[in-house]
């Protein structure tokens, strides 16, 4: 008995350095696509770099990473079936999300406003977060989270997990604070991961990321964290995390 709970538990550690290596590759790939970034950011731009440039080497490590280890990008819920229905389905939680925490600070007796900005500031923003979104929902919710599950056969290790790292990649976000940079982001990728396996697609993930980080950068609202988790309790039930049933697994396609 004692020989195979050894050959088990000697199993499940080799399992666990395999998905962690094959992480740690897409950051590495990333790293190296980063080069030519720092390189001119030194020569031209005092060191500074474009505040893309990170995203875009994170959407190639995980993109090359999802081709390698599953053969198809509609492994990891990039599919064309009903993508117009997932990317509305997106909105539609973004602006229920919005109205919720927009309602609690009209209550709450808290001024609403809009961000003066340009047509041409108001473009640079959405296209930093267009990126962001694609790049961090193609990592965590696409790659890891299928990676995840299909090594260990468990939708809520492979939700955890990836919300973890989500959230690791948070943590060096200065403008987070001490709790929102922990709290936020674990919560945040839990929901998107249970979204992205109920949808059996990445679509609605990204396009409710890309809306959040967008409208969160130019509305000027109270967002005390209270707020931020009435938000996000709301959407949850329009999400469907509570009905274990409706819950999918995301299938093999070739």
């Amino acid at each position: 008995m004692n020989l195979k709970k050894k050959r088990v538990n000697l199993l499940t550690s080799n399992t666990q350095l395999k998905i962690i290596l094959k992480i740690i590759k897409v950051f590495l790939l990333a790293s190296i696509c980063l080069i030519p970034f720092v390189i001119i950011a030194l020569v031209f731009t005092k060191g500074k770099m474009p505040s893309f440039s990170i995203g875009i080497c994170l959407i190639i490590g995980s993109l090359w990473a999802i081709k390698q280890e599953f053969g198809s990008l509609k492994a990891v819920g990039f599919t064309n079936k009903s993508v117009c229905k997932h990317i509305l389905y997106g909105m539609i939680l973004c602006i229920i999300y919005y109205l919720t925490v927009i309602g609690v600070n009209f209550i709450l007796g808290y001024s609403i406003g809009i961000e003066s900005l340009s047509i041409v500031g108001i473009v640079g923003i959405l296209c930093k977060y267009i990126i962001v979104g694609f790049s961090e929902e193609t990592l965590c919710r696409g790659y890891v989270l299928k990676l995840i599950y299909n090594e260990k056969h468990s939708a809520n290790k492979a939700i955890i997990v990836q919300a973890i790292i989500f959230m690791m990649i948070h943590i060096v976000n200065p403008s987070y604070g001490s709790m929102q940079q922990f709290i936020f982001p674990l919560i945040l990728g839990i929901l998107l991961g249970f979204l992205v396996l109920r949808q059996q697609s990445l679509w609605s993930a990204i396009v409710f990321h890309i809306l959040l980080d967008f409208i969160n950068d130019i509305l000027i609202i109270n967002k005390s964290s209270y707020i931020v988790i009435i938000g996000f309790i709301v959407i949850s039930l329009f999400i469907g995390v509570y009905k274990r049933n409706e819950i999918y697994l995301i299938r093999n396609e070739n």
